[in-house]
């Protein structure tokens, strides 16, 4: 008897499988990235209704016929601002892909009234469209991104919702020279992740910008710039630069180059203040500093077939002269309330060379997204430093310092990673992937004093190796997405100052990923994830090496330093352009700076100490408000717990960030910007910025080829800091004026010969032949 209820409903399963009939795929637009909500119905020849379903975020979908109903003839695709595709369809199609077309007249319509984001979600990532920008041909890639919600951009990097950004080109890392020689125009979107996702390294300690380029543009296009500013302080910054593309069916070629020529002036004051014998050392600095240098990109990017992609870069770097020059009044209090005047110099001339190879290749395995990417690096740098430091006291000859300090180092790495994701239709994703890097570096420097004719000598030679892979599942059903990571790195370090300063470390980290969103049909989003992030010292911070900074400064190793581990937990939510974040941190032994202090003598050293726990909340908005109003807004206030700090404990810290752009046809363009930083807490150090930071310029097309732009930056100097590092022995006062107000332009030239290009075959539905297969 069981048997035969065995058969029956086996027999029943195979005839309920015949009778429902699934038609699957995926659908993508114009540069081939995934559309989400778009329509999808199935229609009888007489355009009958059978049934339908809408795209999740990854483009894809599935219906399913059933035996009773008609068989489908027709399948159609409907989204805004795409143009409406009707095909055939045969009774179960699976694995189709739905390329949708631009409809201009819509497209326009949608900027005309703001109603297209400029961001949306894709897994754990958001997403920026550039295009949707006005007027962008004059754009470096750091203007572009400060109108990225969440993302702000400063002289010292990027940072995305309130820390560090690592910024990747494609999938690899680079800095911000780099960003710096790539067009605006050029790039595709912008992709962005609020920490490393478990794909990346756990030592990236803040957020991941990955900015992806254009591929498949045909014809020669270029661009030629002339940027220069001046503080009428006889300082000055020029940097030429230009841009060229050339482009076919099958290969791309680029290359960037551009030229930096500048010179600086700021003014310091430090204060050191001995608590233990109530001495005082004080000084007042001018510092004048210039620039030279070229940095270069070459590359090519190769079709071996529909599916197979080849690229190769060089680019770098070449610094052949950069020179600072300090002069100093100098003033020591004793203790005994004497005092002594000193005037100090120093020069610093340094040189420095960098390049980097770099080859990747790309299968795309299917339609669905499934791909597997490999990439290659290569890096060298060398760099020589010297500096020459003068103190003479008029009634303390004791304290005089005169000292030649010359550097040099080699280092090299190489580097591979490769990463694979397999997409079901089902929702499905599984990830896999792995790095591995060995780096080596040879260093060494020569103290000669010149006062007593004595040399000494230190030299680095040490090898790091790391590797590291991850697992990770991820899964779309209905309104709901997760991710579900693991990743594991080892890390080996081993080199030596002397032979008897020698270092050797060895670390194994499991590193965990998670993260959830729901979507709402009106959209609406809530997301959240937990993963852990690695701190891990250099290899200077764990030997006994010292280094000068002045005469009473030193840095210092620290052998017994260990690395800290922070785990992160984060909440969002967001829709149409709206976004807020609240992210919690904790380190359980967070390695800070510390001041040790010895016969008048300051030691700078890393040391593990306390607990730091943060707390970040974070508002960030970006589009367009009216037609010709874009704007991008981030505010996020911070507070940090240090109990084991010598200055404060705890401190809560406000960033305001507000970027506009203001775009009229036949007047040009407008852009204000402004920021404001409160007191920020660094374990022993607080640091404050004095006023508002405001940047204002003036952008106008001049005929068909030529972008001229003029500004102002800083206008009221906000780049005067002060910040104060206390120990028990000693509080360190610093105040910084870097005198950053200057008058800026520009002058762009861009040219493009469309070549047209016969890039698609006949599309030939031939019954007959396929009647005969």
């Amino acid at each position: 008897m069981k048997r035969h209820l065995f058969l029956l409903f086996s027999l029943c399963g195979i005839v309920l499988g015949t009778m429902a009939q699934n038609i699957r795929g995926v659908v993508v637009d114009s540069k081939e990235q995934p559309l989400e909500f778009v329509s999808i119905t199935l229609l009888t020849k007489d355009s009958a209704f059978i049934c339908g379903c809408v795209t999740d975020e990854q483009g894809r979908f599935n219906l399913q016929v059933n035996e009773g109903q008609h068989k489908p003839a027709l399948l159609k695709a409907t989204s805004i601002s795409y143009k409406t595709i009707v095909m055939k369809c045969s009774d179960s199609a699976t694995d189709l892909r739905l390329k949708m077309e631009d409809d201009i007249v819509a497209f326009a319509e949608v900027i005309v009234k703001g109603k297209r984001p400029f961001t949306k979600n894709v897994g754990d990532k958001v997403v920026f469209n550039p295009q949707l920008m006005n007027n962008i041909e004059a754009m470096q890639t750091t203007d572009m991104l400060k109108y990225v919600p969440g993302v702000m951009v400063s002289r010292g990097g990027v940072s995305y919702t309130g820390k560090d950004a690592v910024i990747m080109v494609n999938g690899r890392v680079v800095g911000m020279d780099y960003l710096a020689n790539l067009n605006a125009s050029d790039i595709e979107r912008v992709e962005m992740r609020k920490s490393h996702g478990g794909i990346y390294s756990a030592t990236t300690q803040g957020a991941i910008i990955n900015i992806v380029t254009k591929k498949g543009l045909l014809g020669v296009r270029g661009t030629a710039s002339m940027y220069a500013d001046t503080q009428f302080r006889n300082t000055y910054t020029l940097i030429p630069r230009t841009s060229m593309f050339f482009g076919t069916p099958k290969w791309n070629i680029y290359v960037n180059y551009s030229y930096t020529q500048s010179r600086s002036k700021s003014y310091n004051e430090i204060i050191n203040k001995f608590l233990y014998n109530n001495s005082i050392h004080e000084s007042y600095m001018d510092n004048v500093s210039s620039e030279k240098e070229h940095h270069y990109t070459v590359g090519t990017v190769f079709n071996l077939s529909e599916n197979h992609e080849l690229s190769f870069e060089v680019n770098g770097s070449h610094c052949p002269t950069s020179t600072g020059a300090s002069t100093a009044e100098e003033m020591l209090t004793l203790s005994d309330g004497t005092k002594h005047s000193a005037y100090m110099t120093s020069e610093e001339p340094s040189k420095s060379d960098y390049y980097n190879i770099a080859g990747s290749y790309k299968w795309d395995i299917d339609t669905l997204g499934s791909s597997l990417k490999v990439l290659m690096n290569f890096n060298k740098i060398k760099t020589q430093d010297e500096n020459h430091l003068i103190t003479t006291y008029k009634d303390l000859s004791s304290n005089n310092i005169n000292e030649i300090d010359a550097a040099k180092a080699d280092a090299e790495n190489v580097s591979g990673r490769a990463d694979f994701e397999k997409d079901w239709i089902s929702g499905w994703k599984f990830t896999l992937g792995g790095e591995y890097s060995t780096s080596k570096r040879y260093s060494e420097t020569v103290f000669n004093m010149l006062f007593n004719n004595s040399t000494n000598m230190s030299s680095w030679n040490y090898r790091e190796q790391l590797g590291g892979g991850y697992l990770g599942v991820e899964k779309q059903w209905g309104s709901f997405y997760a991710i579900a990571r693991m990743r594991v790195e080892y890390t080996h370090l081993r080199g030596y100052v002397t032979e008897s300063d020698a270092v050797k470390r060895t670390n194994t980290d499991v590193v965990p990923y998670a993260y959830l969103r729901y979507s709402t049909d009106n959209g609406w989003n809530f997301s959240t994830y937990y993963t852990r992030v690695i701190r891990r010292p250099a290899f200077s911070e764990l030997t006994g090496y010292m280094e000068r900074y002045s005469d009473v400064l030193y840095g210092m190793g620290n052998p017994d330093l260990k690395h800290d581990v922070t785990d992160q937990i984060a909440l969002s939510v967001d829709r149409k352009g709206h976004s807020f974040t609240v992210e919690y941190q904790s380190t359980p032994d967070a390695m800070v700076h510390t001041l040790r202090t010895e016969n008048e003598i300051t030691y700078i050293q890393k040391r593990n100490e306390g607990t730091r726990q943060a707390l970040f909340l974070i508002y960030s908005y970006g589009g367009m408000i009216l037609p010709w109003w874009q704007t991008s807004a981030t505010a996020y206030a911070l507070y940090l717990y240090y109990p084991k700090s010598f200055n404060k404990s705890s401190l809560w810290t406000g960033v305001f960030n507000w970027v506009n752009r203001f775009s009229w046809e036949h007047i040009g363009t407008f852009e204000l910007k402004a920021s404001y930083m409160t007191k920020y807490l660094q374990a022993n150090v607080t640091m404050e910025q004095k006023t508002i930071n405001i940047d204002f310029s003036y952008e106008r097309n001049i005929g068909k080829r030529f972008i001229a732009s003029i500004g102002i930056n800083d206008i009221l100097n906000g780049g005067r800091v002060h910040s104060i590092h206390k120990s028990p022995t000693l509080t360190y006062d610093i105040r910084l004026d870097s005198y950053d107000p200057n008058v800026c332009c520009k002058l762009t030239y861009k040219f493009a010969n469309k070549r047209k290009a016969k890039t698609k075959q006949l599309e030939n539905q031939n019954e007959i032949r396929e009647r005969m297969n």
